[in-house]
């Protein structure tokens, strides 16, 4: 399909994606010539200006992500978001285990603003975490229409070990642009995108 076609043949300058349980995760492009682990936040990571909350909520596919060990095998993968009656966002993150046909795990967390001047900056917290986690909205995908939800997301995190490429459909040619424009500018701002994964859904196995 398109986007298989699009990620197998990339053009020139951008990253390569590989899907989850690929046995090679790494794959050397131009982009990526060294690996850098951060162990340190870095705080000059910038976040979406202007960010509007309102046009975030709602339902998102994850197209692709640097692995992380909670979501091991996991394929299928949403997240939705909603206002709460307190100003809190409750997310709830599903996906299937192992198969795009696997058992469907979901959680169910809250996300705050902690600073209402940088309301891209959230923190996000789930039963059962010790604390909550920074979760920054990087970039966003701005509709042609005023007033519409965002298309596309590019989120992550200071310390840069996790980060997602979401949009509101799985498939066709403003996915593949917006998916290689995002993993273009986390390269650039520090992520390690030799990495990053194409997550599994029904329509892309």
């Amino acid at each position: 399909n398109t986007l298989q076609k699009t990620m197998s043949s990339p053009p020139k300058n951008h990253p390569q994606l590989v899907r989850e349980g690929d046995e090679e995760h790494v794959i050397p492009t131009l982009l990526s010539a060294v690996k850098t682990v951060f162990t340190s936040k870095d705080e000059t990571v910038p976040v979406v200006q202007n960010f509007e909350l309102e046009k975030y909520l709602g339902l998102w596919y994850e197209i692709a992500r640097l692995p992380t060990p909670f979501q091991l095998n996991l394929c299928n993968v949403t997240a939705a978001y909603a206002l709460n009656e307190d100003g809190s966002v409750q997310v709830v993150n599903k996906g299937r285990k192992n198969d795009v046909n696997g058992k469907e795990k979901s959680i169910i967390g809250k996300a705050t603003i902690p600073d209402l001047s940088e309301p891209a900056k959230l923190k996000v917290g789930f039963p059962k975490t010790p604390s909550e986690a920074d979760y920054w909205v990087i970039d966003v995908k701005r509709s042609e229409h005023p007033g519409a939800p965002y298309e596309g997301a590019l989120i992550g995190e200071p310390r840069k070990r996790f980060m997602w490429i979401l949009h509101r459909e799985l498939v066709g040619v403003k996915v593949d642009e917006w998916v290689l424009a995002a993993a273009a500018k986390a390269r650039d701002l520090g992520f390690d995108v030799t990495s990053l994964v194409r997550t599994k859904h029904e329509t892309i196995i």
